[in-house]
């Protein structure tokens, strides 16, 4: 493969774009992960922190929280197709009430409606529990 290159006899050539040197001296393609010598290019970086915390119960919310929601509130179109109806997004908590949570985000206030869920005959809509993530207060 270093004939093929040739940069191996070439030690005084820059190294150009699109390419990269080996320890051994060797010149590869940029999309090389690993050397002939058993050098490793790449790394294996650790995945990354999740910018919320697991999933919390609604009710030990406190005013000023700041919240990330999953909806799962559906309809079901007369063709079969399922169309999610609540909006997911990150939330300030800014009361709670008994049946849900009153919230505030860039788009302005709203409600979340924690009870009732189940499906409703008349709307056509099935409501899910909505999953709630309270945000991570480190970072």
């Amino acid at each position: 493969m270093d004939k093929a290159i040739g940069h191996r006899d070439c030690p005084d050539v820059e190294r150009g774009r699109g390419y990269k040197d080996c320890p051994c001296g060797m010149r590869l393609p940029a999309s090389i992960k690993r050397c002939e010598c058993g050098h490793i290019f790449y790394l294996i970086r650790p995945p990354k922190r999740s910018r919320f915390y697991e999933e919390v119960d609604w009710k030990l919310l406190q005013p000023g929280d700041h919240i990330y929601i999953e909806n799962s509130d559906t309809w079901e179109s007369p063709a079969g197709d399922l169309i999610p109806m609540g909006e997911s997004g990150e939330y300030q908590v800014i009361r709670l009430q008994q049946d849900g949570i009153v919230i505030y985000n860039k788009t302005g206030y709203g409600f979340q409606a924690m009870v009732n869920v189940g499906y409703n005959a008349e709307t056509g809509i099935t409501r899910g529990a909505a999953k709630i993530f309270r945000k991570d207060k480190d970072r």
